[in-house]
């Protein structure tokens, strides 16, 4: 018996003595803490290493030295629920070194009972590689990202290798298809305008001749003068939609902008007389000129007008109004338009002039998303600006900025008149 004891015990002594160098030849730190004191217990070779202090000054401390105060709080929400659970989950902490820079480290934890108390036995892995090498290729990914947008600028098109550019280059390819469909119809469009232009001046110009014949007491002559306002309409009508639909040169002019929603209405009256939609104008008559396109603040008025009108469903009031404002020491056109439609949800306010997206079904050349895209880069070009948010009345209001005309700034500070539209 005696024999087999000291057996046992060689056998014990050389089974303690392996586990003793396995726990200090471990590559992680491997701390013992002692719940009753929250003090370290025992710690290896590599938790000294890591931070720098001696093994009898780790011996002396708790996670409250260690740990940043951030992290220490979550660390002691995760002690509680180690202790609760009775197993340990994987932790991301910091640890502050003897040196005072911080350690990334990943803890994972087991509750362990010796002698009747309970310890912590915790397995630090330093993880400042991996958190560099992390960094790095969030950083690449950024310069990537940088890259892939410079180019899809550049080029119209989408080289982005990323599932999300990928989806929206096919969901693109059929929606410029439609696009084309849709410039060949405005071509279309306008050579049908060129052509009803030489009857309407026949008619206008009959109408005229009768008008000037027949006396004002005859019962024709109010019919007469409701032909000649009915072709002079349409002339003004077919004579906006060719400025509207001209291909663009970049001919800027200085031009009123409440002339270009004026214009812009009367095409969009045509779509408003077919739904239950009240136009409330009130335009400032004093609005100075703006150096601009007319065609392309037409197209900018069309397509915020249209957004109205679907975001309303077709049913509601529109509020425009026009005024002067001055912003550091630059003056301003501007024109607000305001629906009484649902307003723009809070999670879609940045993406609304984002090419190709729409919260309205697509599909037959309608609805792709391209209008509000459209609309910002005309007004960009124009040194302008275009805003959208919601209305504290409800709806949505959409506010156009475009620089007023050097020539107007110049004399409406010297002469102290306002323009005349």
């Amino acid at each position: 018996m005696a024999a087999s004891l000291e057996t046992a015990s060689e056998d014990l002594s050389e089974l303690g003595e392996k586990y003793s160098k396995l726990v200090n030849m471990a590559a992680d730190a491997i701390l013992l803490r002692d719940l009753e004191t929250g003090l370290y217990a025992e710690v290896n070779k590599t938790a000294v290493m890591l931070s720098g202090y001696s093994r009898d000054e780790l011996l002396r401390m708790g996670p409250k030295d260690l740990f940043p105060l951030q992290k220490l709080f979550d660390y002691n929400q995760a002690v509680r629920r180690w202790v609760h659970d009775e197993k340990g989950y994987l932790l991301g902490a910091m640890v502050t070194k003897k040196d005072g820079f911080l350690v990334p480290v990943e803890i994972a934890a087991s509750l362990i009972e010796i002698k009747d108390r309970k310890y912590i036995l915790e397995i630090w892995r330093d993880i400042s590689e991996r958190k560099g090498l992390e960094e790095t290729i969030r950083r690449q990914l950024g310069v990537l990202e940088e890259t892939v947008r410079v180019r899809t600028a550049e080029l119209d098109s989408s080289v982005n290798e990323l599932e999300e550019a990928y989806r929206k280059l096919k969901n693109s390819e059929q929606m410029l298809i439609q696009s084309a469909k849709l410039i060949s119809l405005g071509e279309m469009g306008a050579g049908i305008a060129h052509e009803l232009n030489s009857p309407l001046a026949g008619i206008l110009s009959i109408a005229e001749v009768l008008l000037a014949r027949t006396p004002k007491d005859d019962r024709n002559y109010f019919l007469l003068e409701k032909i000649k306002d009915a072709a002079v309409r349409s002339k003004y009508i077919i004579l906006d939609m060719l400025t509207y639909s001209r291909p663009s040169r970049e001919v800027y002019a200085p031009t009123f902008l409440n002339e270009c929603i004026r214009a812009t209405l009367t095409i969009f009256t045509s779509e408003v007389k077919t739904k239950s939609i009240e136009i409330v104008e009130k335009f400032d008559p004093q609005l100075p000129k703006v150096m601009g396109n007319k065609g392309q603040i037409m197209e900018v008025v069309l397509n915020v007008l249209k957004n109205a009108r679907d975001a309303m469903g077709g049913a509601g009031t529109i509020f425009i109004s026009t005024e002067s404002v001055e912003e550091n020491g630059s003056r301003f056109a501007m024109a607000e338009f305001r629906d009484t439609g649902a307003g723009i949800p809070a999670d879609l306010a940045d993406k609304i002039f984002d090419p190709f997206f729409t919260t309205k079904e697509k599909g037959g050349g309608h609805n792709i998303g391209l209008g509000l895209s459209i609309s910002l880069s005309i007004v960009k070009e124009h040194g302008g600006r275009i805003e959208a948010a919601n209305s504290p009345e409800g709806g949505a209001v959409f506010r156009i900025y475009l620089p007023v005309h050097t020539g107007e700034r110049e004399r409406l500070a010297g002469s102290g008149s306002a323009a005349q539209t």
